[in-house]
């Protein structure tokens, strides 16, 4: 009996659909909302490619986020994620140049060395992207 239902429930999992519905995007409107999809990751600890920007007090990193398909530009959320001294930086949430596979994050702090604190502290970028596929 507890197999039968937890094969009926599995099924039921399997089935339900998730509800996406895009009210705005950087493309023109009239895709499907079946085109839709939400997709997330992460730079990595340890891992994001952190360049200097101008002075040591800036650095900027481009975002991979083809893996996601999309066929427009995604609408992007943003945040720096790190074990330490994330919270003062300016422009964690400030996307440049979004298209549908990539977008870069410049980060400043005017009072501390951010290409070493970003380095040290292990900041990297956490994103969320909801846009069309098809």
């Amino acid at each position: 009996m507890c197999y039968t239902i937890l094969v009926t429930l599995l099924l039921c999992v399997a089935s339900t659909s998730a509800d996406v519905m895009i009210v705005g995007t950087e493309g023109a409107p009239g895709r499907p909302q079946p085109c839709s999809r939400v997709c997330s990751g992460t730079t990595g600890r340890g891992r994001t490619n952190w360049q200097m920007y101008y002075d040591a007090t800036a650095i900027v990193t481009e975002v991979d986020i083809s893996a996601c398909g999309f066929v427009e530009t995604p609408n992007i959320m943003t945040s720096v994620e790190g074990k330490s001294h994330h919270f003062v930086v300016l422009g964690a949430a400030s996307v440049y140049n979004a298209r549908p596979d990539r977008f870069w994050i410049y980060l400043k702090d005017p009072n501390n060395n951010v290409v070493s604190s970003a380095k040290r502290y292990n900041w990297n970028i956490e994103w969320v992207a909801v846009g069309y596929y098809c």
